[in-house]
């Protein structure tokens, strides 16, 4: 039996890597031929997500607080992208901050948690665009949850305007006509 398993061990990962290779190479004459890209994925901590928010450049900026373990986060995500793509043109941003490095005991450093994000995101394929930014929270929820006015679980969603004031919020998962919405009021 150990046998077995080594042999498909070896087949597994003999595959994962011709796979590896083969999209490499598409890939160097055709971009998007392994899937859509990922941007890197930065652990932040509260002042830094602060500042990242205060950046501007944008008209709206959509804040989505997720997880990779959070079955109802990433259900919503597909619509979140999609409500979003069709406003990049109005100058709206969307920034994904994960939560999964507050979960006690996990194992996840700032660099293994930044992996464990990217790779999620990758593996799904999600259409992130060049307006999405993908954080790794690494500080007290509370903070965010005071400063924001959030109700503590995820998902939460909330935009701010361009001058950064909160305009809309969604508690919980939303559909892709409340993200329209959201995004809409936010955008004018």
């Amino acid at each position: 039996m150990p046998a077995r398993r080594t042999g498909a061990f070896v087949r597994s990962h003999a595959s994962r890597t011709a796979a590896a290779i083969a999209c490499a190479i598409a890939a160097a004459f055709f971009p998007s031929a392994c899937g859509p890209k990922v941007p890197a994925v930065v652990a932040v901590d509260f002042d830094g997500l602060q500042q990242l928010l205060a950046a501007g450049g944008a008209r709206a900026t959509v804040v989505n607080c997720w997880a990779t373990w959070c079955a109802p986060c990433v259900a919503e995500l597909p619509d979140l992208l999609a409500a979003a793509a069709a406003q990049r043109e109005q100058g709206v941003r969307v920034v994904l901050v994960s939560y999964d490095l507050l979960v006690p005991d996990s194992g996840l450093d700032r660099v293994s948690g930044a992996a464990k994000v990217k790779r999620f995101l990758e593996e799904r394929r999600f259409e992130l665009g060049d307006r999405v930014t993908v954080v790794l929270y690494d500080d007290v929820a509370s903070k965010l949850d005071d400063r924001f006015d959030l109700p503590g679980p995820i998902p939460t969603t909330f935009v701010l305007d361009a001058a950064g004031n909160v305009v809309g919020r969604e508690k919980g998962a939303a559909s892709r006509a409340r993200f329209d919405e959201l995004i809409g009021a936010a955008a004018k």
